[in-house]
């Protein structure tokens, strides 16, 4: 008999310890701790089952903003956001992804199939999220199954840089550079260099320098001073063919020859099918193992610092405290805006002529006091910096996009 009183005890713990964990798991949505209670005030908690976090599928479909369509003869929903259309039915471990906007159409095992549990169905909530492309993290020590969806942040630009949104989701023709150095106390040794990028076509473009710089004498004593060249991209890769055998030399190819590029030398970061959402994500480049339950509200803070700072219509004064990152790598900044191709030839010609960095730490460490204005007309937008040293030294940068 106590045999058997111990066997019931050992076999109720492991229900009960099962059991807690299973209701244990919440779910947070940009923040927020997303409340499962029905149309009907039920609440129906998210379960784990086969490791999964399984949530209700109404609940969850509605707050991704999808529109949902249940075939109750085949338990099949099939959920569609923008040009995304996910298929899922009970039992069925396979789920088909369609991405109308690529043209693709996959089929996915999953590691838990949707299952009815007490009147409800639940699906799986990784599979669903990252699907329709947002960032999924799971928070063991609090149990907390996370989603971020970096196009939130799209919203916040908007609202706290309106002037650089608008220029961020309309194709840029050209971006400018230039730099200006001038010496306060020996004024002909004062130097300008500029780059100039723009498109000529479709897929056409062209770069020019100009100025008095020992640099750009260089550039135009070696002839690739005014190039004309196409850039193009598919699934392999990004080419480029030019009839400027200086510039095709540069590439490790020859005039007139279309160019595969070598990915990790010049390491472009995004395509021009990103959304503004994947952009961000980039730029945080937050690992998935490092996300919590506060990690939100930790990147929503650095963006609405980053946004007010420094793409708000204004002249400021800056401090090293106004960044939100340590190392702000200024081409890994343009590496990521890969919205229009104009972002990916700067870091190209970048790579290939100019191979200049800039980051914060050296920034405030040979000039700390700088100064940063933004202003648009009614097709640009300019951007200004101005650093000053302690042995009267100026440089001013000027983009203009």
């Amino acid at each position: 008999m106590r045999k058997i009183i111990s066997i019931l005890f050992i076999l109720l713990m492991a229900g009960i310890t099962s059991v807690c964990y299973a209701v244990n798991p919440s779910v947070q949505l940009n923040g927020k701790t997303v409340d499962f209670t029905d149309e009907n005030g039920f609440v129906v908690n998210p379960q784990i089952i086969n490791d999964r976090t399984m949530v209700p599928l109404r609940k969850i479909f509605e707050l991704l903003e999808c529109n949902i369509e249940w075939d109750g003869e085949t338990k099949t929903v099939v959920a569609t956001k923008n040009d995304k259309e996910i298929t899922l039915q009970i039992g069925n471990d396979k789920a088909k992804l369609n991405d109308k906007s690529t043209g693709s159409n996959e089929e996915i095992k999953l590691d838990s199939p949707p299952v009815i549990v007490g009147n409800r169905t639940l699906v799986p909530l990784r599979f669903i999220s990252e699907s329709l492309g947002m960032e999924v993290a799971w928070d063991s020590s609090n149990k907390v199954a996370i989603i971020i969806d970096y196009n939130s942040f799209a919203n916040l630009l908007k609202e706290k840089a309106p002037a650089f949104y608008s220029r961020f989701v309309s194709n840029t023709k050209s971006i400018k550079v230039a730099k200006n150095y001038y010496d306060e106390v020996f004024s002909e040794r004062n130097t300008i260099s500029t780059m100039e990028i723009s498109s000529t076509g479709d897929n056409a473009y062209n770069i020019k320098f100009d100025g008095n710089s020992e640099l750009v004498k260089e550039i135009k004593n070696e002839e690739w001073n005014n190039i004309d060249f196409t850039f193009e991209t598919d699934k392999k890769g990004y080419y480029v063919k030019t009839n400027n055998y200086v510039f095709s030399s540069m590439l490790d190819g020859k005039k007139n020859e279309r160019i595969l590029l070598d990915e990790v030398r010049f390491n472009f970061e995004g395509t021009t099918e990103d959304s503004i959402g994947t952009t961000l994500k980039r730029l945080v480049n937050l690992k998935n193992s490092d996300i919590n339950k506060d990690s939100y509200s930790k990147i929503y803070g650095d963006f609405d610092k980053l946004f007010s700072t420094f793409l708000k219509v204004g002249e400021k004064s800056l401090k090293e405290g106004d960044f939100s990152y340590e190392t702000l790598d200024i081409y890994r900044i343009f590496r990521l805006m890969t919205k229009d191709n104009i972002f990916n030839i700067l870091v190209l010609a970048n790579r290939s002529m100019l191979n200049y960095n800039l980051n914060v730490s050296d920034l405030f460490a040979d000039y700390p006091n700088p100064k940063y204005s933004v202003s648009v007309s009614e097709n640009n937008t300019n951007i200004k910096i101005i650093l000053r040293n302690n042995y009267k030294e100026r440089i001013e940068y000027n983009i203009v996009l």
